[in-house]
């Protein structure tokens, strides 16, 4: 259900979060429909976009997948989970075990005077 591919059965949805809250899938399915919730990006489950989805469904089992579970905003995405890790491994750990692409960073110099921004430190708990 991405990209405008509508399903003839929600049995086994492939579903991106836009979607889902522009369909009312809560409609047409019960807490209890779905057994496996797989969310991918889950850093991204604290967000209020999230929020139906994941206060709605009960599925016997919820897995978020992210290599970025430290938030910006220092809102935990851990209490899905009673705090429980399934696996780990960091990103440079992935990198060395040829699980992920090596990257590169590029800083651009401009003449933009950010002097006057405010900055702000969030604390991850």
């Amino acid at each position: 259900m991405v990209g405008g591919l509508k399903p003839d059965y929600f049995d086994h949805l492939f579903v991106s979060i836009q979607s889902f809250n522009s369909k009312d899938l809560t409609e047409v399915t019960s807490p209890d429909f779905y057994d496996y919730i797989v969310i991918d990006e889950f850093h991204h489950a604290a967000a209020p976009s999230y929020q139906e989805l994941l206060e709605y469904y009960k599925p016997k089992v919820l897995l978020g997948l992210t290599a970025t579970p430290e938030r910006a905003d220092g809102r935990s995405i851990y209490t899905y989970f009673q705090g429980r890790v399934a696996a780990e491994i960091r990103l440079w750990e992935a990198i060395e075990r040829k699980l992920l692409s090596p990257f590169h960073y590029f800083g651009v110099t401009d003449n933009v005077d950010l002097s006057q921004v405010q900055w702000v430190v969030w604390e991850l708990r």
